[in-house]
């Protein structure tokens, strides 16, 4: 081949004088003919050579080299992305990073008290190393495990990585103990690794040494009691044999009997309202801009990536937007959005341009699932299929395997016993297809069903099973069946959603047995409460009863656990009875009770909690009554929007002088009742806002308010004077602090600290800084992206007309502090702020972490070593204009005071852990 080319080039007549050839083919031909072999043989030799490497690569894990790096990597990859039931199998959407979309939980220790409510991060304890988490289906248990394998890789930078001393991660679906002949944990947890070989003795070696943390995942979803007993007695067995590392239990509420009484136990809760926008707008935008870069397709231009992403950012912003008016609008639903899964099967169903979202969850499971399985055939068009079973077709073979599957109590099945389920359906069909055909078309191309292990198929979420379960009861009319395993914790979601799917004579009768089954638990009739959210057609007497069975009940409910559920499933069953039981516990005298109840109040929605100010107002005002409870009613208050008279005034005002708790929701309320300018702050609503330059990245931030200006030198002196803080360097305060309506300066943190807290307030956050001065924009400066003299108190004011400062003078009195606001309003940020670019550093309440941001890395947290450096924002009057940019950070020791540094206050919403 390679003479016959030769030949040809030398033949061919492209010379462009007798003897070129002669003279020039070995240096002209010899390159041809090497590219010719490079571009036929590239290919096959770059997949020779990467067997050869996954060959050499297998043979050195066997002696551990280089082990735990490629072991972490490989980890972390496969668990970097966001995994939801199938919904990014249709042609244009992608899933969404789960750093980029995850929304922290919060727990609650789940001992049946009204302790704190903590986040995920703070349950975590160096010398208390066995925790069980648990939570309702769709809670965010897995997904939660799969975060802490970012943080714990290192793929994801959090402080707990080092707090607990760099564990070692290990994480194993529980459900797969016993199969394949893997009967011991060790043995599991080495099937799980994510590399194909693994050292000697792995991983019982790192267990031994300690420093590892063992995540279990789903300890209900080990259905067989044989199987179950034997999972326990194996995770009692690893704690005992290698005591010196952490374990981590997930478990469904209803599948968790206090099997392993050494665990701390703790309980997911539900998504705040806050939480449900931070998830809107992050997965709207990840998923937007992941559509829109992919369209430029290869390596593109970086310019049209930011453009890209800046039509994604807008886009998303209005979806968002849009998705949460919908919700907002509709109590019903933005109860159940309060579960991270079903939050993210409404997101899924409008962006798919269903406005008219569905109003039960039966139904939005429906809608998920017609979504899932019929709109990939439909929006690829490049599809030549000779056969596709219709959507009506595809769905009778997933409920029939659902249903199979409960009944077995199976989790998968293998391709031979799902094909044996399809044939006796395959007569039913109008399409002319296989059954081995049919199963393929519905795994490739729904994501419903799932390759668990090799030929091995299970639902992506036992949700969405269950729904499909249910959905083929109610076809196939067994109720009989259902009604006999109602109890069953397996049944026990099939029964509810099968009671918002039947027809109304079997609701009936559905929850009329719920209702005869109630035990000790009150599950079955917390359930038939749960129902009556279902629109189901049922007869006013049946409603009275499940209503006065659920009344009877909460009176008697002592721990907090069954209050939560039982009132839920009341506000699920008829808000007018919530709303009268709630303020007749309210007026009651037990503060436990009383506190859970306020907790409530939010569900109830604007309207229907309107009617209950004066009397909040009242426990508010109560001197006597417990102090937590006044202020859980002042932080209740303050979502009701109603025009306050002067008795709410009042009553907040002396509230305003209580304890720190008190003083801060009777402060909050203050401003959300529309009084916050006479306190000096300025509101800054909930949203995104792009932070940082370096990466620069999008952020979501609930509402706060902000002070309009640093703390003046005169509302400091009032504060000294009136709390009789101890100051250290008191000489230096007067020397620097002469004007009363200048900034204060030569403030430490704490001192600055102690001043907020005194007022009901805090510092404000490196975030809550930056957005105030940047808006959500992303400005360089407070009024825009360009530099612009006289609008700041910078050095160039003071060098401005040839007052030139030397750069080792910039500390000189030459540059000095201005009165607060003397560059407003042409300076002011968005929101109104002034004097963030320039005239002093002001300290925030951050500690000095890398980007990219996370509130809930424990950056924000109190508790640290005293040198811990905290941040400070916004420059000086001797700094120039690139140092007083929006987005620059400065950090010092929270002791440190210094003529340039003051501070400013912020206002957040109250919090019940305070």
């Amino acid at each position: 081949m390679l003479n016959g080319i030769l030949a040809l080039l030398q033949a061919a007549p492209l010379a462009p004088a007798p003897g070129f050839w002669e003279r020039n083919w070995d240096k002209i031909v010899p390159p041809i003919v090497t590219a010719i072999l490079v571009l036929l043989f590239s290919e096959p030799i770059r997949a020779l050579f990467k067997k050869l490497w996954d060959w050499f690569e297998d043979r050195l894990a066997g002696i551990g080299w280089r082990f735990r790096k490629r072991y972490l990597e490989k980890l972390a990859d496969r668990h970097r992305w966001l995994k939801l039931i199938g919904a990014y199998s249709t042609s244009d959407l992608h899933p969404p990073r789960l750093q980029e979309v995850y929304v922290s939980l919060r727990v609650a220790a789940a001992r049946g008290d009204d302790g704190p409510r903590f986040g995920w991060n703070e349950i975590f304890n160096p010398k208390e190393n066995r925790l069980a988490i648990l939570g309702s289906p769709g809670a965010g248990k897995s997904t939660l495990l799969d975060y802490l394998v970012l943080v714990f890789t290192g793929a994801l930078k959090h402080p707990l990585r080092d707090h607990l001393g760099r564990p070692f991660p290990l994480l194993a679906r529980l459900r797969e103990l016993g199969g394949e002949g893997i009967e011991t944990l060790p043995a599991l947890l080495a099937k799980s690794s994510p590399l194909r070989k693994v050292p000697a003795g792995y991983p019982e070696r790192w267990l031994q040494r300690g420093g590892c943390l063992v995540l279990l995942d789903g300890l209900d979803e080990v259905l067989d009691e044989a199987r179950h007993a034997r999972a326990v007695e194996e995770i009692e067995a690893l704690v005992a044999e290698y005591p010196e590392n952490h374990y981590v239990v997930s478990c469904r509420v209803a599948g968790w009997h206090n099997q392993l009484p050494g665990f701390r136990t703790f309980e997911i809760q539900p998504f705040t309202a806050d939480d449900v926008r931070r998830f809107l707008g992050s997965w709207y935008r990840e998923v937007l801009r992941t559509r829109e870069v992919n369209l430029l397709g290869a390596s593109p231009d970086p310019v049209k990536v930011r453009e890209a992403e800046r039509r994604a950012s807008e886009e998303a912003g209005l979806r968002a937007e849009a998705l949460w008016e919908s919700l907002r609008q509709n109590d019903s639903l933005l109860r159940i959005a309060a579960t991270p899964l079903l939050l993210s099967l409404i997101t899924l169903v409008h962006y798919h341009r269903v406005t008219d979202l569905p109003k039960g969850r039966a139904a939005l499971y429906a809608k998920c699932v017609e979504i899932l399985v019929d709109l990939w055939d439909r929006q690829d068009k490049r599809l030549q299929l000779p056969a596709v079973a219709s959507l009506r077709e595809k769905e009778m073979v997933l409920r029939t395997i659902a249903f199979h599957y409960l009944k077995e109590d199976l989790l998968e099945a293998g391709v031979p016993a799902l094909t044996g389920l399809i044939e006796p359906l395959v007569p039913r069909l109008q399409t002319r297809i296989a059954a081995d055909v049919l199963l393929r078309q519905i795994w490739e191309r729904s994501g419903i069903l799932q390759e668990q292990r090799l030929g091995f198929f299970g639902f992506a979420h036992r949700a969405l099973h269950d729904y499909l379960a249910a959905a083929y009861v109610v076809e196939h009319e067994l109720d009989t069946q259902l009604l006999e395993r109602a109890g069953e914790e397996r049944w026990r979601e099939v029964t509810l959603i099968a009671a918002g799917l039947a027809p109304a004579g079997r609701a009936v009768r559905l929850i009329e047995a719920l209702l005869a089954r109630t035990g000790e638990s009150g599950a079955e009739l917390e359930m038939a409460g749960l129902t009556l959210a279902e629109d189901i057609q049922l007869g006013d007497d049946l409603r009275a009863e499940v209503k006065k069975r659920l009344l009877d009940r909460l009176t008697a409910a002592d721990a907090a656990g069954p209050f939560r559920r039982l009132a839920g499933a009341l506000l699920a069953a008829d808000l007018e009875a919530a709303q009268r039981w709630m303020e007749e516990e309210l007026r009651g005298r037990d503060p436990q009770r009383q506190k859970r109840v306020l907790e409530m109040i939010p569900d109830l929605g604007e309207a229907q909690a309107r009617p209950m100010a004066a009397l909040l107002v009242r426990m508010i005002g109560d001197g006597a009554a417990d102090a937590a409870v006044r202020a859980r009613a002042a932080q209740a208050l303050a979502g009701i929007h109603f025009s306050p008279d002067a008795e709410t005034w009042r009553v907040l005002e002396s509230a305003r002088k209580g304890g720190k708790a008190l003083k801060n929701a009777a402060t909050w309320a203050w401003c959300e009742l529309g009084r916050w300018e006479e306190l000096g702050l300025v509101k800054v609503p909930a949203g995104e806002f792009l932070i940082g330059e370096e990466p620069c990245h999008s952020l979501y931030l609930p509402a706060f308010y902000i002070g309009r200006g640093p703390v003046t030198v005169e509302s400091f002196r009032k504060f000294l004077s009136d709390s009789g803080h101890p100051l250290e360097g008191e000489k230096g305060l007067d020397t620097w602090n002469k004007s009363s309506e200048h900034p204060v300066v030569m403030v430490s943190w704490h001192d600055a600290l102690a001043f907020a807290e005194w007022h009901g307030f805090s510092l404000p956050s490196e975030a809550e800084w930056e957005k105030a001065a940047r808006g959500t924009e992303g400005r360089e400066y407070p009024w825009g992206n360009e530099w612009r003299n006289g609008l700041a108190n910078t050095k160039e004011h003071w060098t401005a007309g040839g007052r030139w400062l030397l750069p080792w003078r910039r500390r000189s009195r030459n540059a000095q502090t201005t009165p607060v606001g003397q560059f407003s309003p042409q300076g002011d940020s968005p929101y109104g702020c002034v004097d963030m670019a320039g005239n002093v550093w002001e300290w925030t309440r951050s500690l000095y972490r890398d980007y990219p941001y996370d509130p809930a890395d424990g950056r924000e947290s109190r508790e640290a070593p005293e040198d811990a450096p905290r941040v400070l924002r916004g420059g000086a009057c001797y700094d120039g204009a690139t140092v007083v940019r929006c987005a620059v950070r400065n950090w010092y020791d929270p002791a440190y005071r210094d003529w340039f540094i003051g501070f400013r206050v912020v206002l957040l919403p109250f919090s019940s852990d305070l």
